[in-house]
C-alpha cells in the first residue's frame, strides 16, 4: 500500500503490525514499513476462503487506520 507521506505510512503500519501474530496454523502475515510504503505479506494453506478474508481484514484495518489519521491529524492541525 502506497501512501503520500512516510508519516501517514508509519501510523497505518503501526496499526496493522500488532495482528501479524498470533495466528492460527497455516497463517502467516509480515508487515513491513519501506518508506511511504506498508508491505504485507500473506502466506496462507488455510484455502481461498481463509486468504480473501485475511486480506479483507488487513484493507479493511489499513481504511479504518487512514480515516482515523485524516480526522485527528485535520484536528490536530487545526489546533496549532
Amino acid at each position: 500500500m502506497a501512501f503520500e507521506d512516510e508519516e501517514k505510512a508509519s501510523t497505518v503500519y503501526h496499526s496493522l503490525k500488532p495482528d501479524d501474530k498470533p495466528l492460527p496454523t497455516g497463517l502467516s502475515v509480515d508487515t513491513r514499513l519501506a518508506g511511504r510504503d506498508v508491505v504485507v505479506e500473506v502466506e496462507c494453506t488455510r484455502g481461498f476462503a481463509s486468504f480473501l478474508a485475511t486480506l479483507d481484514d488487513i484493507l479493511s484495518s489499513a481504511g479504518l487506520s487512514e480515516r482515523v489519521y485524516r480526522t485527528v491529524g485535520d484536528k490536530y492541525i487545526e489546533t496549532r
